[in-house]
């Protein structure tokens, strides 16, 4: 409950603190304890902790003071690895249990997300679906405030080392090694693509391109795909089979390359005809 963040009125309607009393049989903090009327005491107490326990705040520095002091012992450690440099910075984390899962894969997700961190902060949330729970269960996180794709390459190999370290068996991919991860889901993150891919071809005795390793181990995510057609079509273009929606939708259940690249040049044509079209309205 205890961040770098809290205000007062955060902790103060917390359902932590709810509970806390309620326990206890209390509906107030002050029914607790009479001192707690005076509000300004409760600001006291949380600053006072907050200075023990963050004495750099919530920024890069804070996290690397909580790795350094309190991520030590590899058995338990969550954090595992602060990179800072020119480009940016680079948190890696993970625990054991979840590296040791990850490991007896064939395949998993990477999605970039920005919902629990606040600036220029990303997360890389490396994840596999659990089919009895109907949920996705994350396993790792790479944490970054960089846009460089070179960073997120970084990023990637860092994870793959450390966790390749406390499994006791080096990360392999199905197309590279002949064993190992069949492949990947990602998202639409063209730095995120960059950087997988980079990580990929420092693997390949052949050195091939990145974009050749992408192309034998990974798929998009459709929730994303969908959400980009969407994007691109706007709210104008109707959501019909024979509009250029309806066949951007239909692109993903090509089954070969022909079958997709002529589905781009139908695209390619309705977008020229509709604008024909409405050019000549206008004349």
């Amino acid at each position: 409950m205890l961040t770098p963040g809290l205000t007062r009125s955060q902790f103060l309607n917390s359902p932590q603190l709810k509970a806390f009393l309620s326990q206890r049989g209390f509906v107030s903090v002050e029914q607790w304890h009479s001192a707690f009327a005076n509000k300004s005491r409760i600001s006291t107490i949380i600053k006072r902790e907050k200075m023990g326990r963050f004495p750099f705040a919530g920024g890069v520095e804070g996290v690397v003071y909580e790795w350094r002091t309190r991520h030590q012992i590899p058995e338990t450690a969550y954090i595992r690895q602060v990179l800072s440099g020119i480009s940016g910075d680079i948190i890696i984390c993970f625990y054991d249990a979840q590296v040791k899962i990850l490991f007896d894969q064939n395949t998993f997700q990477m999605d970039v997300s920005y919902k629990r961190l606040r600036g220029a902060w990303a997360e890389i949330l490396i994840a596999v679906f659990h089919p009895r729970q109907n949920t996705l269960l994350t396993l790792g996180r790479i944490i970054t405030n960089t846009s460089y794709s070179s960073m997120y390459q970084l990023g990637i190999s860092s994870f793959f080392r450390l966790a390749s370290e406390r499994v006791g068996r080096p990360a392999q991919w199905r197309h590279l090694h002949g064993s190992g991860f069949y492949g990947v889901m990602l998202d639409m993150c063209s730095k995120q693509m960059s950087g997988l891919g980079r990580y990929l071809t420092s693997l390949d005795p052949a050195g091939r391109d990145w974009r050749w390793q992408l192309s034998n181990c990974t798929r998009f995510c459709l929730i994303h795909f969908t959400r980009t057609i969407n994007t691109a079509c706007g709210p104008s273009v109707p959501h019909q089979s024979d509009s250029v929606w309806g066949r951007m939708m239909a692109s993903q259940n090509a089954c070969t390359s022909e079958e997709y690249y002529s589905l781009l040049d139908l695209i390619a044509s309705k977008l020229y005809w509709d604008t024909f079209q409405t050019r000549s309205d206008h004349v």
